[in-house]
């Protein structure tokens, strides 16, 4: 297991707020009580876990033979919510790249409107579902894997894929150096103050950091971006950020309050069985 450090302030100061994630497997999650982070620690390998518990993680990591028809509609979902924020900013010949690209959804539509797209997607099956069922340019690897010159790309794109990496700040900036000058980028988050499960799932093992609006702006921020739009999607849960590549960091807002985001998540493990949130999203999941 590895000791982190807070990814967005350096601090080691933290309080733990859960031990366990989905699965019931163990995330010990913590919470900066500098700027409010919430993130994994320790990073557990592995070997790590015990055997009944390394065979769910494994579960877990096993590739998808192909992409799920519900999962292709949760992509075209996501891609349209994207497009509501990223219209503004399109303009044909505009060179867009999409890290974690999964079905090529973002990409077909941007396409569609003029843009030069390039995908990134390490999934083998989605890789290969984008390629051929898509007909577009999508190298198979990690971020930090692709062979991408500096300053590529007028826009990118990254959704639902910042929370899974191991040092944000780092990811955000790689992503920073492929843009052009006063390129765009656009990035999608599970939103932490609106979680749409149980105070049992909110935590995933694959998920490092969860992100409040507050944090994921001021990890934009200092990452070399100024921010144009800041939106949050109530259905699913998360928050949009379109920002605007600068020449230096901007300077952060107000670091968020980590006992205001402790009462919240702690309010909502109240209210999920009070107000009957679990008994709707049942239903709607046998529907």
């Amino acid at each position: 297991m590895r000791h982190v450090l807070c990814d967005l302030c350096g601090a080691d100061d933290s309080a733990v707020i859960a031990e366990t994630g989905r699965l019931g497997l163990p995330v010990r999650t913590v919470i900066c009580r500098q700027c409010g982070l919430v993130y994994t620690d320790p990073v557990l390998e592995l070997e790590d876990y015990s055997p009944e518990d390394a065979e769910k993680v494994r579960r877990l990591r096993r590739p998808a033979a192909s992409p799920s028809a519900q999962y292709l509609m949760k992509n075209r979902w996501r891609a349209e919510g994207a497009l509501e924020v990223l219209e503004p900013v399109i303009r044909p010949g505009m060179r867009a790249l999409d890290v974690g690209c999964a079905a090529g959804t973002l990409l077909v539509a941007l396409r569609d409107r003029g843009c030069e797209v390039t995908g990134i997607e390490p999934e083998p099956a989605f890789a290969a579902y984008s390629r051929e069922q898509c007909g577009l340019t999508v190298h198979q690897c990690l971020l930090e894997e692709a062979d991408l010159p500096p300053g590529a790309f007028d826009l990118v794109t990254a959704s639902h894929v910042v929370e899974h990496a191991d040092s944000p700040r780092a990811f955000i900036r790689r992503l920073r150096d492929l843009l052009t000058d006063g390129g765009w980028l656009f990035v999608e988050v599970p939103n932490l103050l609106q979680p749409r499960c149980s105070s049992r799932r909110i935590f995933h093992v694959a998920h490092r950091t969860n992100f409040t609006p507050a944090t994921l702006r001021q990890m934009v921020e200092t990452a070399g971006f100024r921010i144009e739009t800041t939106r949050l999607l109530d259905g699913p849960g998360a928050a949009q950020i379109l920002a605007q590549k600068t020449e230096g960091p901007c300077e952060p807002g107000t670091p968020e309050d980590w006992r205001a985001v402790v009462r919240r998540l702690r309010r909502h493990r109240y209210m999920y069985y009070v107000s009957g949130t679990f008994i709707r999203r049942k239903l709607g999941a046998r529907a």
